[in-house]
C-alpha cells in the first residue's frame, strides 16, 4: 500500500507540468502579421517661398492738376468728370483778347523789320557803297528781336488752350464757362485750377513696410494684389520702387507694386492687400 502511493506522485506532478507548458506554448506561438500597403513617390526639388502680406491702396500711374497759364474768362470746356481724353486734346479755352491783339501787332512788326533787313541786305550785295554793313547788321538785329518777341506772344496765346498732358480720365472739374480764370501763381494756385486727369492703365499699389522687413524688400520682387471688393480676382505685379529710407514717425518704408490694369477694374483709392515674395 505504501509503495503504490509513492509512485503515484511523480505521475500527477508530470501531468501538471505538461499542462502548464502547454498553456505557455500556445501564448508564445507567433501570430501571422497583416499586410501593410505602402505607396512610393518620386522626390522632386522645389523652392520654399517666404512672402509678406501688407495692406495698401491703389494710386494712378500718372495724375496731374491742370492750371491756367493765361488769365481771362473761360470761353469753353469740353471735358467733364468721367471724360476719357487723349494726349494733346484741347480740354478748355480761355478768352484772352488782349494777349491775342499784342501778338497780332508784334507779328506785323516782325514782318516789317524782316522786309527792311532783306532790302538792305539785297542792296548791299548789289551796291556795296550805298549801304554800310553796320546798317545791315542793325536791321538784322532788330528783325531777330522782333521775331523773338512775336514768338513769346504766340506762346502766351497758346497758353489759353488747356490740353491733356497724357491719355487718361477727368476725375475733377472746378470751373464752368464764363468763370474768371486767374493766372496760376504759387500764392493762389486754387483759383487757377481747371481739372484733374488720371491715367491708371497701370496701377501703383502703395504699401508701408515695417522696419524689420524693410531690408528684405527688393526691386522686381513678385507680388500678388487682392481687393476685398473684387472677390475671386488676383492682380500679379512686381515691386517697382521703394523709398529706401524708414520714416522716423511711423518707422515704416514706402514701397510701390506696379501691375497692369487695362480694363480699369481697379480704381484709384481702393484698399487691398499685397502678398510680396521676400525670400
Amino acid at each position: 500500500m505504501t509503495k503504490l502511493i509513492i509512485r503515484s506522485r511523480p505521475i500527477v506532478f508530470g501531468l501538471v507540468v505538461l499542462a502548464v507548458l502547454g498553456c505557455h506554448s500556445d501564448e508564445n506561438q507567433p501570430r501571422q502579421s497583416e499586410a501593410i500597403r505602402v505607396t512610393t513617390v518620386r522626390p522632386q526639388r522645389t523652392e520654399v517661398v517666404h512672402s509678406l502680406t501688407v495692406v495698401g491702396h491703389a494710386e494712378p500711374n500718372e495724375q496731374a492738376i491742370l492750371y491756367a497759364k493765361a488769365a481771362g474768362y473761360l470761353e469753353s470746356i469740353t471735358a467733364d468728370i468721367g471724360s476719357w481724353v487723349k494726349s494733346g486734346q484741347v480740354l478748355a479755352e480761355i478768352n484772352d483778347p488782349e494777349t491775342r491783339h499784342d501778338w497780332e501787332r508784334q507779328r506785323a512788326d516782325r514782318d516789317m523789320r524782316e522786309q527792311i533787313y532783306q532790302r538792305l541786305s539785297a542792296t548791299k550785295d548789289k551796291s556795296p557803297d550805298m549801304v554800310s554793313q553796320l546798317d545791315v547788321d542793325r536791321a538784322k538785329g532788330e528783325y531777330e528781336a522782333s521775331a523773338a518777341a512775336e514768338k513769346r506772344l504766340q506762346q502766351m496765346v497758346g497758353n489759353a488752350l488747356i490740353r491733356a498732358p497724357f491719355d487718361g480720365v477727368i476725375t475733377d472739374r472746378w470751373v464752368d464757362p464764363g468763370a474768371l480764370i486767374q493766372l496760376a501763381t504759387t500764392s493762389q494756385p486754387a483759383s487757377a485750377r481747371i481739372a484733374r486727369i488720371m491715367n491708371f492703365d497701370t496701377v501703383r499699389f502703395v504699401v508701408e513696410i515695417s522696419e524689420k522687413d524693410a531690408i528684405r524688400i527688393a526691386v522686381n520682387s513678385d507680388a500678388i494684389v487682392r481687393f476685398s471688393d473684387i472677390p475671386g480676382k488676383e492682380f500679379p505685379g512686381r515691386v517697382a520702387r521703394y523709398a529706401w529710407a524708414v520714416a522716423p514717425t511711423t518707422r515704416t518704408m514706402t514701397a510701390e507694386v506696379d501691375f497692369p490694369n487695362p480694363d480699369h477694374v481697379v480704381r484709384p483709392g481702393m484698399y487691398g492687400k499685397a502678398e510680396i515674395t521676400v525670400e
